[in-house]
């Protein structure tokens, strides 16, 4: 793969194994938005991108080497070979073989494990459209501004700490889309006695006990990174032992 940069574009040649309609399409991500010119733009890290496709050349706009280097690179799962495990998979049975081919290009996104979290609880018996415009609206009411991309505005999504500073001071839509959140969590995380339970015995939680299971669900996240690191570190291990 060959990555150069013109003005404020990345551009990816001879890339494998890359497809962004299969990669984001394909229900693991839903902040990234299908463009008239069949590019896809989304936020991600605390960034905008734009991704494009043209023949075996991959074009990053709004974007930098030096963040490809130190986001894009790792978020795109670029440094792990998908034609190697295609081909393991593949040739196991017939059923594998179509799945490879059905979703040539897949790659899994490295994405922030808060958002993922809150992201696919959210998506609980919703319709993907519904999904991306819950995940805008609380992004945008209280996440942190980044800019604006081709006369768009967007946010970055909300850090627990800005979910825990909202007031009832706050715009009334907002908080009600942050109590249905809040409720959502309070309904995944709490098992003996469960939400339902404690519901039905008539105990109310308060907002505050509610954001404080927030607090505690992304220090659980935050454990999580460490494993993954070290994940990493043993993959890392195994592949310099094979050469």
């Amino acid at each position: 793969m060959k990555v150069s940069q013109q003005g404020n574009t990345v551009i990816l040649e001879d890339i494998k194994h890359f497809n962004p309609k299969h990669i984001f399409e394909c229900g693991q991500c839903f902040r990234w938005i299908k463009q008239e010119d069949d590019s896809y733009t989304g936020v991600a890290m605390g960034k905008v991108i734009n991704v494009k496709q043209d023949g075996d050349k991959i074009y990053l706009d709004n974007t930098t080497k030096e963040d490809f280097d130190n986001i894009w690179y790792d978020y795109f799962d670029l440094g792990r070979d998908y034609e190697e495990m295609v081909n393991t998979l593949k040739v196991m049975d017939e059923y594998l073989e179509k799945a490879t081919e059905f979703g040539e290009g897949i790659r899994i996104l490295k994405q922030d494990g808060w958002e993922m979290l809150i992201s696919f609880i959210i998506s609980a018996n919703n319709r993907i459209p519904m999904i991306q415009r819950a995940i805008n609206n609380l992004s945008k009411n209280f996440g942190t501004y980044i800019g604006e991309y081709k006369n768009q505005e967007y946010y970055a999504f909300p850090t627990p700490q800005q979910l825990n500073k909202a007031t009832i001071e706050g715009d009334v839509t907002a908080l009600k889309q942050l109590g249905e959140l809040l409720e959502f969590l309070c309904e995944e995380t709490l098992v003996n006695p469960s939400y339902k339970e404690i519901k039905e015995i008539g105990i109310t939680l308060p907002l505050e006990m509610k954001t404080t299971i927030l607090t505690y669900v992304q220090a659980g996240i935050d454990g999580l990174k460490s494993f993954r690191k070290e994940q990493e570190r043993i993959e890392n291990n195994q592949s310099v032992g094979e050469i």
